[in-house]
């Protein structure tokens, strides 16, 4: 089966946490697949490489601001701008009953996944 991508993307300049695996990584790829610069943000460079298409691996943890900072800054400096932002990253918690989620855990799920990466749009 030969599938033809639409190049939606092209010259588009996307944004991805949490790109070494699972849901980011699989989004990463279908953006160069579609034409995109995808710029890789994750707290490991593993997994990052052949992604197909133009891109750039940044180690960053999203937990830290002064790491989000350098990598949005660099990737305006390397691309010129950012277009599209999947804020992917986020911490493995415990597997257990959602009642024996403290609100500590919740905290720094949530600030890892959300906080520091969003603020790129700023």
């Amino acid at each position: 089966m030969n599938i033809q991508h639409s190049q939606r993307f092209a010259g588009k300049v996307a944004f991805v946490t949490g790109a070494t695996s699972g849901i980011g990584r699989s989004t990463a790829v279908v953006f160069a697949q579609e034409g995109a610069i995808v710029f890789l943000v994750d707290i490991s460079e593993q997994g990052t490489q052949e992604i197909g298409g133009q891109s750039l691996v940044f180690a960053c943890d999203v937990r830290s601001n002064e790491q989000v900072k350098n990598a949005v800054e660099l990737a305006v400096a390397k691309f010129g701008r950012i277009d599209l932002a999947f804020n992917n990253a986020s911490i493995e918690q415990p597997v257990g009953p959602i009642g024996e989620v403290t609100e500590e855990d919740w905290a720094v799920k949530e600030q890892s996944s959300m906080f520091y990466a969003q603020k790129l749009a700023e």
